[in-house]
């Protein structure tokens, strides 16, 4: 790779790198209130799915955010994290930087700055979509 790539990228594009970020977590801030299940133990993405079923229409609520391609990388890091994610008696802790950093060292992956905040930032979002009241 040449010089203009790598770390100095981010730096020098930090629009490009915010605007993916916003589109990965308006992805991810969806999916994740789809996912979270009520206390009979079902998803309101598993609920909608068959009110479709039933009624033949997908319902709005199930059609979100489309999913950035070019942050997939930084998806995945997240989706192996949070598999590893601790609990404690208050439920799930947050990712540590230490835990990412060990992640990092076992697996090879070298994230930039901006792939950290984002790892971060989608963290943020699943334990505050999780804390939240099904209601």
């Amino acid at each position: 790779m040449g010089t203009r790539t790598g770390g100095r990228c981010v730096r020098r594009h930090p629009r490009f790198f915010g605007l993916v970020q916003e589109q990965l977590l308006e992805f991810a801030e969806h999916s994740f209130a789809l996912n979270k299940t009520n206390k009979q133990g079902a998803s309101q993405r598993e609920l909608l799915e068959q009110v479709a079923k039933s009624t033949g229409r997908t319902p709005k609520e199930l059609i979100g955010p489309e999913f950035p391609d070019v942050s997939a990388h930084v998806w995945s890091a997240f989706m192996a994290l949070h598999s590893g994610r601790t609990y404690g008696m208050s439920g799930p802790n947050p990712l540590t930087w230490e835990g990412i950093a060990a992640w990092c060292n076992l697996t090879g992956i070298v994230l930039s700055s901006w792939e950290l905040e984002t790892v971060k930032a989608l963290d943020m979002a699943w334990v505050k979509a999780m804390n939240e009241d099904n209601g």
